[in-house]
């Protein structure tokens, strides 16, 4: 389904695909994820199983984007500049040039599981290097787990995906500056 009504040209003409676990982040949500890459002053970012936000960033902010990388096991983006085929269960199939190179790794795969996580992570880990900064989306569940895989720990920010049933958390393992306020698409219980 895609959004109608939204701005963001992504949002507009790429439907979410259940067949791959595709639910895009809200218009706003996006919106907070760039801004927060473009204030940490990033530059190299790998999207990871992240399109929405990769090409958010190719609308918002193109410098940070030419930089960039999406890794994605949908082939529809593949003649998209920086798309790389990208199976989760192969995670040390980065291409030489991301390979710890990425200043921001931003993770949102389409399972929650601590097995699909340790993929995730490794995957992170070979893109990413001491310094990067990693910014990731699971349920609230896996808080430890993701503690535990990639030193991450919640903010307060979290992502509105409005056609997903569950209700995620952002984890970071910096400290945010947009992502550090509340997201007011969410109602707190």
């Amino acid at each position: 389904m895609a959004f109608s009504g939204s701005s963001n040209p992504f949002l507009l003409i790429t439907p979410e695909n259940a067949d791959f676990n595709q639910y895009w982040y809200s218009e706003k949500t996006l919106a907070a994820l760039a801004d927060e890459i473009s204030a940490q002053g990033l530059t190299k970012v790998a999207c990871v199983a992240c399109p929405s936000l990769f090409f958010t960033l190719k609308e918002k902010y193109p410098e940070i984007y030419k930089g960039s990388c999406l890794l994605d096991i949908d082939r529809q983006w593949e003649s998209e500049t920086g798309y790389v085929y990208y199976d989760y269960r192969a995670p040390l199939s980065i291409p030489e040039q991301f390979s710890h190179k990425c200043d921001c790794v931003v993770i949102d795969p389409p399972f929650i599981t601590l097995e699909a996580w340790r993929l995730f992570a490794d995957a992170g880990k070979a893109l990413g290097n001491e310094e990067t900064k990693f910014i990731c989306s699971t349920i609230a569940e896996n808080v430890e787990m993701m503690k535990t895989l990639l030193s991450l720990s919640p903010a307060v920010f979290k992502p509105s995906i409005p056609n997903l049933i569950y209700q995620y958390n952002f984890y970071t393992n910096f400290q945010p500056k947009i992502l550090s306020q509340k997201n007011p698409e969410i109602v707190e219980d």
